[in-house]
């Protein structure tokens, strides 16, 4: 499976189809469906770490990918929090999503307009998991997707430790939009393209990596697009299992 609006993709364009990336992938799923980070991992030799908190789909995580597996959320600070565990729209309680509420009373039981059933887990920041598993000084994509709480985690993210190149982070059409792009703007980072639920973003050094980039002008969005130097790959059987 490929990623759910073609992030994967987006990622390739946008760093010259590089190979042997770092990512990291947070809210990872199974690492199978949707996945944003399978592609870059079976077909192009990309190395990262994959954060699920919700314990059913750890499981599967662990048995579908060979990078390392965290079970835990992250946050913006270590501790333990309140989760509502629905299946692949779970999210820290206290920063859920308010959209997604009544989905997840549906599927886990609970009566109308009450709150959802939640589970304690383990949270840990970016920066002591990054650290824990020697990831590199440049992580070259971050897919960033934990159902509200992507602003709380942005805000803690050691940006003076770790550099991100390119980032899609989901946003649910909800008034934090705005603010993530203030923020990641404020921070050197560039509006890039809309796919579906999410934003993407690239570094200043992406964006202005002149000719050899595989991002160009999008004249019908005013971001960044492209279809250079990803060449034969895409007609790999990992990229069209569907």
């Amino acid at each position: 499976m490929t990623s759910q609006y073609g992030q994967d993709r987006f990622v390739l364009r946008a760093l010259n189809g590089l190979r042997g990336g770092f990512f990291l992938d947070s809210g990872a799923s199974d690492g199978v469906e949707v996945s944003n980070t399978r592609v870059l991992e079976r077909a192009f030799g990309w190395t990262g770490i994959c954060v699920e908190p919700n314990a059913a789909l750890y499981a599967e995580l662990v048995a579908n990918r060979s990078c390392h597996c965290v079970n835990c959320c992250l946050y913006e600070r270590d501790d333990d929090v309140e989760f509502v565990e629905a299946g692949t729209i779970g999210g820290i309680l206290d920063e859920y999503h308010p959209a997604l509420l009544e989905r997840a009373r549906g599927l886990l039981g609970a009566a109308p307009g009450g709150p959802p059933p939640t589970v304690r887990k383990p949270a840990r920041t970016v920066r002591s998991v990054l650290r824990e598993y020697g990831a590199p000084p440049v992580i070259d994509y971050w897919s960033l997707d934990t159902e509200g709480s992507e602003l709380t985690i942005l805000r803690s993210f050691p940006f003076d430790e770790y550099t991100v190149r390119v980032l899609t982070v989901e946003h649910n059409w909800s008034p934090a939009r705005a603010v993530l792009r203030r923020f990641l703007e404020a921070r050197g980072f560039r509006w890039a393209a809309a796919l579906g639920c999410d934003d993407c973003y690239v570094s200043g050094a992406v964006a202005g990596a002149g000719p050899g980039a595989g991002l160009g002008p999008d004249r019908a969005g005013g971001g960044l697009f492209g279809e250079r130097a990803v060449g034969h790959a895409w007609r790999s059987s990992v990229w069209h299992r569907r």
